[in-house]
């Protein structure tokens, strides 16, 4: 999971025309936290999921999960909120990040390599001499 988050990025965007199932993270003015207080929830100034339907008056999304303004996240139940515009800071759209997704490559080959140091260094219980690698031949009957 942290491996498949980690490739991508919330980017704000000023588009009001967003496409269906695109992934969006919205933030929500105070003003928006107090409109939609029966919908999302108390204190809920955040909210991440997929858009439904984009116009320039709202944006539909099917909640997935939402956040309070001290960070408190919280899973949503097909919770579909449909937000006015005015009620919106901002928008970010998910999006594929090379630069995540390449540290994330060259940290797993770092650990990996670590990981092969320390078996071939460690050894455990072979035979001494050995260097600390065990040695197995299979013979055929």
């Amino acid at each position: 999971m942290l491996t498949l988050s980690s490739c991508y990025a919330f980017i704000p965007t000023t588009n009001t025309a967003l496409p269906a199932v695109t992934p969006v993270t919205v933030r929500l003015t105070d003003a928006g936290s107090l409109a939609l207080v029966q919908v999302l929830g108390n204190a809920v100034n955040e909210v991440e999921g997929t858009v439904l339907r984009s116009s320039t008056d709202s944006l539909v999304v099917a909640v997935e999960n939402m956040y309070t303004s001290t960070r408190q996240k919280f899973s949503s139940s097909g919770t579909t909120a449909a937000i006015p515009r005015p009620y919106i800071s901002e928008v970010a759209v998910r999006t594929f990040s090379r630069k995540r997704t390449t540290l994330m490559v060259l940290g797993g080959i770092a650990a990996a390599a670590a990981a092969g140091a320390t078996v071939t260094q460690g050894g455990g219980n072979a035979p001494p001499g050995t260097g600390g690698t065990i040695v197995t031949t299979i013979r055929r009957p």
